[in-house]
């Protein structure tokens, strides 16, 4: 039933946008992001560059490479992993020789990612000087190591410490990439943001689009522990109970505003995850979207972080647990007492690439290759997400795996209902390992001008950009900055000057974790004495 449902909304999204632009020849991508700093995890959750199957992707980008702010240059952000010098793992060789048991495959180097922040590249493209060295450093490493090109992963520009100039520079400097990048055959793409702000304050979308080889559509993370109720980590339609701009939390919107913006449908590849969203529940009664959270659920075995799991630690968890299905999300989660996972499974994940390919876009991308299931613990097959993304995108591959299809028993909510749902009334056993991946994602911000005559409050948005607002006391911003809230230490805030005017920008770290000064991110407790 749902599967006509979603062909129905592509219908009407193709009536709404007009005739679909020309098709590119080009063969579909399929685009699979490795986080190296899985190479750290314990056990089976081990993920290093070998463990790749260079056959189920087009294009594989590895993560992070960092700008060094003092120099404007790029940098290697683990030596010892990534370089073969003083007896390093060399993993960025490693990667790139790859494509010796693969000769289609290009590998890519990504630059930013959350954790580097929004600050220091907003400072970079604003200079030419320190454009023009970046630019050449960059070339210099993705040269030196065999890389086939640069993926910019800048969160955000306009965001984060960035100033409104960024949207013009940041399309300066991709057409400078590459200009220097077609004299040595190297590829240039990104990485970009989904919400509404975000994609209106970061990105002159015609200007980017000439200059990028493709675009990696983030569409995903558009519900989390962040916000106070359950939510789909990749919902594909806005449900009718929704409304105001949470009804722009979801692929389809996210896709019609950058097609309608002038990006060619060609260019843009879906993001797709392969982790889910995990909440903890406020009412155990209560289990379906929009129920009532107090924060992420517990962290997974192997990765180790609350609110967010794995796909391989998924489906080796929720055998026993209630499952439940939305026909405009369309993809299910699970539920066993008051844990509740949000996730996508392979038949999702069909789903939402048919709905893709059927646009015209130029094929699908994963974050990240690390958290499907690698080793086949689920018996659906080596990478079950990715391989099902490559019988749409990539059909004709005789050596995928039959796609499994997830239980029958799986309770289907109406679209009409929101946070009900019968729920397991079996305990989740609280997990020993103490967690070691904090996340550093915020709430949405308030905005407070400072000026002589009076305190001002206005809405500005964060990364995640949702509607709901957080306040502090008065604090008067007297230099430019991340700070932290000596009266809480959840919450930390910005300031930045603008035409001679502080404005501040109000931050709230998700359930558990605190504001670490040291690292200018959300962190756990015990790595921040300040707030024993």
């Amino acid at each position: 039933m749902y599967i006509s449902q979603v062909l129905l909304c592509v219908l009407l999204l193709k009536t709404a946008l007009g005739a679909p632009a020309a098709v590119s020849n080009t063969k579909p991508k399929v685009v699979c992001y490795y986080g190296s700093w899985s190479v750290y995890r314990n056990g089976i959750g081990k993920f290093d560059v070998e463990n790749i199957d260079v056959n189920l992707c087009t294009h594989i980008i590895y993560t992070f490479a960092g700008l060094d702010e003092s120099t404007s240059m790029i940098k290697v952000l683990d030596p010892w992993n990534d370089l073969p010098d003083n007896w390093g793992k060399n993993a960025y060789g490693r990667f790139t020789g790859l494509k010796a048991q693969n000769q289609e495959l290009k590998t890519l180097l990504a630059i930013g990612g959350w954790n580097e922040g929004s600050m220091k590249y907003s400072k970079m493209a604003a200079d030419p000087k320190k454009r023009a060295i970046f630019i050449e450093s960059a070339v210099k490493l993705l040269m030196k190591h065999n890389f086939d090109g640069l993926d910019m992963d800048w969160e955000y520009p306009a965001l984060r410490g960035g100033v409104p100039e960024d949207n013009t520079n940041f399309s300066i400097l991709l057409k400078e990439l590459k200009k220097a990048f077609s004299s040595h055959g190297l590829l240039l793409s990104a990485a970009v943001g989904m919400g509404p702000t975000t994609i209106a304050s970061a990105y002159d979308v015609p200007t980017i689009a000439e200059s990028l080889d493709f675009i990696n559509l983030m569409t995903y993370d558009f519900h989390g522990a962040w916000e106070k109720q359950t939510g789909h980590n990749t919902p594909l339609s806005v449900r009718p109970s929704e409304t105001g701009e949470w009804r722009l939390f979801n692929l389809e919107s996210s896709v019609s505003t950058w097609l309608s913006l002038g990006a060619p449908a060609h260019k843009l590849v879906l993001g797709l995850a392969t982790y889910g969203r995990t909440f903890t529940l406020a009412d155990v009664s209560s289990t379906g979207l929009d129920a009532p959270s107090i924060g992420g659920g517990k962290a997974g075995q192997y990765t180790r972080q609350q609110g967010i799991i794995g796909y391989y630690e998924i489906c080796s968890t929720i055998g026993d647990w209630d499952m439940f299905f939305n026909e405009n999300v369309a993809a299910p989660w699970a539920v066993k007492g008051n844990q509740w996972i949000g996730f996508d499974d392979a038949e999702s994940i069909t789903t939402k690439s048919e709905w893709g390919k059927s646009l015209g876009l130029g094929g699908a991308m994963i974050w990240s290759l690390e958290t499907d299931d690698f080793r086949n613990i689920c018996g659906q097959g080596s990478f079950p997400l990715l391989s099902a993304i490559n019988k749409v995108w990539r059909q004709g591959n005789p050596e995928l795996p039959t796609i499994i299809s997830r239980p029958q028993n799986v309770t289907h909510i109406s679209t009409l209902q929101t946070s009900i749902g019968t729920s397991s009334t079996q305990n989740v056993k609280t997990s020993t390992i103490p967690p070691s991946y904090p996340t550093t994602i915020d709430t949405t911000s308030e905005s407070v001008t400072n000026s002589p005559v009076q305190n001002s409050t206005t809405p500005s948005s964060s990364t995640t950009e949702h509607p709901e607002k957080t306040t502090i006391s008065n604090i008067a911003c007297t230099k430019e900055g991340y700070f932290a809230i000596p009266q809480d230490c959840s919450m930390f805030y910005f300031c930045r000057r603008s035409e001679n005017v502080w404005i501040r920008y109000n931050f709230h770290c998700p359930t558990g974790l605190y504001f670490n000064p040291s690292v200018l991110a959300c962190d756990w407790p015990y790595n921040v004495p300040s707030c024993q």
